[in-house]
């Protein structure tokens, strides 16, 4: 066989099926070879991907909760609320104190006042806590600019006229589970002498702070307090108990804006423990001082003395007598602190002592 017909044999070999098959073979590990590696090249671009996301919304969260966004209201800021003012907690003491004797006057009966604090509220908060049967009037206090209202819950109404009348002092609609009803005209006349001994006591418990003026307006209905222009606008509500000889008792409420005191805030917060505030005409020191000069005390004085035995100590009956040494000038004291001397002698068929001179430190 010549060569050239042994390399036309090799050709037709390689060209038979079983070499097709074989090349066709490869081609397809070749081709899955190379899909296998785009989906692993495509899984880690996605494992990628989710690692990015990850990390971005981890970031977001950080961020989130570091500078989160918080609500401030500009016109009427919470920190309202948190005020407090020491001055105008001894006024409206001492506004209890003089309602006591105003009322008294006026009622012809024994009253007990005790001043319950300031409440800093939002408007609408303090509606909500009103019950349902209240007389409100409008006041403006003058020279402060803004409308206040006096309010009288009714249950105190309804106390002082029963008293006023003859009666025991009790709530007698109290069976009626504080339904709203629009008051009497008696009610509203003894509502109108209540509210002007208010007023006087009033004036009477800032006039060493700030001279005021009350001057009450219109009568103010339920609706009316429950849809004010501001509804969120912090008030002060002064709240006083009054409590009857019955033991029955209600409350007076003077309700200011906080609008209305804040140009006299300076004046009203003053640190009654600093140092500096005690110095100069503080306005709270005139208060303070009327307030203790009112306190009562019990003077002690030794008019007579008499020295006996023992056995003549014993001896004694009813009806002996024990003459005495008496003073003409007698030395009087306070818990044991020599204040000053008196000359003693009678007056009117009385002891009497005719002051001498005091003991200055």
């Amino acid at each position: 066989m010549s060569e050239q017909d042994q390399h036309d044999d090799q050709r037709s070999a390689d060209d038979s099926p079983g070499n097709d098959a074989t090349d066709t073979a490869d081609a397809a590990d070749a081709a899955d070879a190379a899909d296998a590696a785009d989906v692993a090249d495509a899984a880690d671009v996605a494992d990628v991907a989710d690692v990015a996301d990850a990390a971005d919304a981890a970031d977001v969260a950080d961020a989130t909760g570091a500078h989160a966004v918080a609500r401030f209201d500009f016109v009427y800021p919470d920190h309202r609320l948190q005020s407090r003012l020491p001055v105008l907690e001894l006024i409206n003491e001492r506004l209890a104190r003089t309602l006591v004797s105003n009322l008294g006057r006026t009622f012809h009966q024994p009253f007990a006042v005790s001043f319950l604090g300031n409440h800093f509220e939002k408007h609408a908060d303090y509606v909500a806590s009103l019950p349902q049967s209240v007389s409100a009037t409008q006041v403006s206090l003058e020279p402060l600019n803004g409308k206040a209202y006096l309010c009288i819950a009714g249950k105190l109404v309804h106390l002082l006229v029963d008293s006023y009348f003859g009666g025991r002092g009790l709530d007698i609609e109290a069976g009626e589970g504080g339904i709203s009803r629009d008051f009497s005209p008696t009610e509203k006349r003894l509502v109108a002498r209540c509210r002007d001994e208010f007023a006087a006591s009033l004036v009477s418990a800032w006039q060493q702070v700030h001279v005021l003026k009350p001057v009450y307006g219109n009568d103010l209905t339920r609706l009316e307090l429950e849809s004010p222009a501001n509804p969120a606008a912090v008030v002060i509500s002064h709240r006083f108990e009054v409590t009857l000889a019955s033991g029955q008792s209600g409350e007076i409420h003077l309700v200011t804006p906080y609008s209305m005191l804040e140009p006299i805030r300076t004046q009203l917060c003053r640190d009654l423990g600093n140092d500096q505030s005690r110095k100069g005409t503080n306005s709270w020191q005139p208060l303070f001082l009327q307030s203790v000069a009112s306190a009562e005390v019990e003077l002690e004085a030794v008019v007579g003395e008499a020295s006996v035995s023992l056995q003549q100590l014993l001896d004694l009956q009813e009806g002996d007598f024990i003459p005495l040494a008496q003073r003409r000038m007698v030395s009087f004291s306070v818990e044991g602190l020599p204040l000053f001397d008196a000359e003693v002698g009678v007056s009117n068929g009385m002891a009497a002592a005719t002051f001498n001179h005091w003991y200055r430190p």
